[in-house]
């Protein structure tokens, strides 16, 4: 039993690291369902629930087929082309609008950028127009000034 036990270890070390053939994993099955030791009920359960799904994938694929005759075999092939062409239509669809949609929001992206400059234009020719509104106040004050030296100065009589 103890020698038994110390293969088993062995073994689930070398299937641990992925090591094991088909032969000594078939031995691993045996061992675990000889020993009844608690310490390898995970291992346990592990290989016995890869029989049930093997058990089950067995079943499902020896079911008889017979009972199908050509007719429906031939209805069945029109209907599944013609699931392809609906599943390449909807494809189609789906791509195209997502196309539109890309280019509207494309158009909508390019619109909100040319309201932004003409935002920004607006805001920089009122800026312009302030500094020049301020420059005619200050031509204004140069004509006064020139208005008031006129008569002491005259440089252009000789």
């Amino acid at each position: 039993m103890k020698n038994r036990k110390e293969e088993l270890k062995s073994l689930l070390i070398k299937f641990d690291e992925g090591q094991t053939t088909f032969d000594e994993e078939k031995r691993i099955k045996d061992l675990l369902r000889e020993l009844d030791a608690m310490e390898f009920d995970f291992y346990k359960h592990y290989f016995e629930s890869i029989d049930f799904s093997l058990k089950k994938r067995t079943e499902k694929s020896s079911i008889d087929f017979s009972f199908i005759n050509q007719a429906d075999v031939n209805q069945k092939k029109s209907t599944f082309t013609s699931r392809k062409l609906l599943k390449v239509a909807a494809i189609a669809i789906l791509l195209i609008g997502a196309m539109f949609f890309g280019k509207h929001q494309q158009n909508k992206l390019n619109q909100s950028k040319a309201e932004l400059a003409l935002q920004q234009t607006v805001e920089a020719l009122n800026l312009v127009g302030t500094k020049m509104n301020t420059a005619k106040e200050k031509m204004n004050y140069i004509e006064i000034f020139n208005d008031r030296t006129k008569p002491y100065i005259n440089l252009n009589q000789k």
